[in-house]
């Protein structure tokens, strides 16, 4: 329906118009009792007083009431509409957005460890069968030795992380992605927010979900920690030289998947017996994308 006042369309159950701020009742009611009083006025002859009724000058006391009240009470609706604070309510659902893509991160989080706990849970019971397992192979290395000794290998102590700038400018950016591969990876999963002013882009941390992550002076570094042999495959040899692969992952797998797509990386080693004692002479490890030397 239309404002009878206006002309603003309406919904349909309106009390009130959204533009002007009438009541529609109250409207009609005014429109209807002027229209009765012309009709009295044009039909009866007789004053208003004796028929009864409301007297002329009454009624536009009343009417001129009704005009300022109701341009009052426009005018008020209008100002409360103008008083709306948009950024606190645009900052508030935000937070909202926020606080369930924690729980969200929280939960992936828990989920991984909670992976991670069933796997070292089956390779605890794997390295458990395979020392009580006759051995079948035709050398005397066994998984778990094999495993301790790539794990000692100094280059797999050394702690990784993941370097991210703290702002940088817009008219950059194409070459900021470049040297900071994992920065599309921490603003897509909400790790870093992004706040813009004058062409720059700023950073702050975002939604953790237990990543850690430190500050220096103009970069955000995350902690990859070390690397880990989760599980030798295979192994293959002769009694004094055997070659093996194996699986490994970073000490903290969540920060790593989330910047870097990885999970689960491979590796090979080469063993040497010598004077009855089994050392490593060589091993690599790849993450899928580069493959580097350990323990030459």
């Amino acid at each position: 329906m239309d404002c009878p006042k206006c002309g603003t369309s309406q919904d349909a159950g309106r009390e009130e118009c959204v533009s002007c701020g009438i009541f529609f009742e109250r409207w009609r009611r005014v429109q209807d009792q002027a229209i009765l009083q012309r009709r009295t006025a044009q039909n009866t002859p007789l004053p208003v007083i004796e028929q009864g009724g409301m007297p002329k000058w009454l009624v536009a006391i009343v009417l001129v009431l009704i005009v300022v009240f109701g341009s009052m009470w426009t005018m008020h609706r209008r100002k409360a509409r103008e008083n709306v604070d948009l950024k606190a309510i645009g900052k508030a659902k935000l937070n909202q957005i926020n606080n369930d893509g924690l729980k969200m991160r929280q939960r992936m989080q828990d989920e991984a460890e909670r992976r991670e706990n069933e796997r070292l849970k089956e390779r605890s019971e794997y390295a458990r069968t395979q020392a009580n397992r006759p051995a079948t192979y035709p050398f005397s290395l066994t998984e778990e030795e094999a495993r301790r000794l790539v794990q000692s290998c100094p280059e797999l102590a050394e702690r990784g992380k993941v370097e991210l700038p703290k702002q940088y400018s817009e008219s950059n950016s194409e070459s900021v992605f470049r040297e900071y591969p994992a920065l599309f990876n921490a603003q897509r999963s909400r790790l870093l927010f992004i706040d813009r002013e004058d062409g720059v882009v700023k950073h702050r941390v975002g939604i953790t979900g237990g990543i850690i992550i430190k500050e220096s002076a103009h970069l955000f570094e995350v902690d990859l920690g070390r690397r880990n042999i989760t599980r030798i495959n295979q192994m293959t040899g002769t009694a004094d030289r055997v070659s093996a692969s194996f699986t490994w992952s970073w000490e903290y797998p969540a920060a790593a998947e989330v910047l870097l797509d990885i999970r689960q990386m491979r590796g090979d080693a080469v063993y040497l017996r010598q004077g009855g004692v089994w050392r490593l002479t060589g091993a690599s490890i790849s993450d899928g994308k580069e493959s580097i030397g350990v323990c030459r």
